[in-house]
């Protein structure tokens, strides 16, 4: 694959951010944090791994912390003022530092500098004008693009694509438009715009979330509380199908229910370190309890809290990336 170095501190060498892609189909494959010695992949399933070792959340390296929050991954250091938080329900990621960095990075991301023409200068800094000749220059790693077409450019001159991002992020009936002052929308509207122009109309109502999702982060940083476009919160069915936010459904009394969620709440003091391993056992049990009454979709969360430093507020355990899964993945959590 390519990978293109977004970020990095070339001062101190505090942090490094690299986005990784696939040969063949050019999606973003993960995304590699280097940072207080350390490498942490976390890919697009939200699966990470701590110098190619498998790894789960929460986790502390130094004071580089990496949580698991909703749909979003956060890899934190307060200390060293950088913060990465990668949604990839809504695909985008967002990198975040102090001004302790003022013209002390470079990449993809620019110079930092609050000079926007020198964003586009080369590892060689050299200024250049065409995103390719940028984007390559910054190509890092031993693979090598077999593509110079810039699938980011794509005509945006439809109508139907300006009238449905528009009303998101320019018109005043917008649901966003509490924030418009605070964080200038402009930026996402270019985004919603190329995000809608690269799919079909049909995939229009779910390609303009991820621009939304992106806005809706940075005016929750900026402490602006939004609402998200109601078709853009979704809730799987037992029957495969999706509900979306203020749908009501109702099952019949005497319908057959054969999921259930089971989490486990563990105080993380020294006190229980001994326990936590016969859960497993107990879940075991819950899980032939369950299935005799004719469940087959048993998925189990572990949420911990009251230990020490980022254990000690409440936190979710992922398994295999995830924040629930089967009673397979349950020891990963553990």
């Amino acid at each position: 694959g390519t990978r293109y170095l977004l970020a990095r501190d070339f001062v101190d060498g505090n942090f490094t951010a690299v986005v990784n892609y696939g040969t063949e189909d050019h999606m973003r494959r993960s995304l590699t944090i280097l940072a207080d010695g350390k490498k942490i992949d976390i890919g697009n399933d939200y699966k990470i791994t701590l110098d190619d070792v498998k790894a789960e959340s929460p986790i502390q390296i130094g004071h580089t912390i990496v949580m698991r929050e909703g749909p979003n991954v956060r890899v934190d250091n307060k200390k060293k003022g950088f913060s990465i938080v990668c949604n990839f329900i809504h695909n985008y990621c967002s990198l975040s530092v102090s001004g302790f960095y003022f013209g002390k990075t470079a990449g993809l991301f620019g110079t930092y500098n609050y000079e926007p023409e020198l964003d586009w200068m080369t590892p060689g800094r050299h200024l250049v004008d065409d995103i390719e000749t940028f984007a390559s220059s910054w190509e890092v790693g031993h693979g090598v693009c077999q593509s110079t077409e810039n699938y980011a450019t794509l005509p945006t001159n439809d109508y139907r694509v300006q009238r449905k991002c528009r009303a998101l992020f320019e018109k005043s009936t917008s649901e966003f438009r509490a924030c418009f002052k605070q964080v200038n929308p402009e930026t996402y509207l270019k985004m919603c715009v190329t995000d809608l122009a690269a799919v079909m109309e049909d995939d229009h109502e779910d390609a303009i979330c991820e621009s939304a999702a992106a806005y809706f982060a940075e005016c929750k940083s900026e402490g602006i509380p939004l609402q998200m476009p109601k078709h853009c919160i979704k809730c799987e069915k037992q029957d495969g199908t999706f509900m979306t936010e203020g749908q009501a459904i109702q099952y019949p009394r005497d319908g057959a229910v054969t999921a259930a969620d089971v989490v486990f709440l563990i105080e993380e003091k020294h006190c229980n370190k001994d326990r936590v391993k016969y859960l497993s056992k107990m879940a075991q049990g819950i899980e032939d309890s369950f299935r005799q009454k004719g469940y087959r979709d048993i998925r189990y969360s572990v949420v911990a809290f009251g230990g020490d430093e980022i254990h000690a507020e409440p936190h979710v355990h992922t398994m295999d990336g995830w924040e629930s899964g089967p009673l397979r993945s349950l020891d990963s959590a553990l």
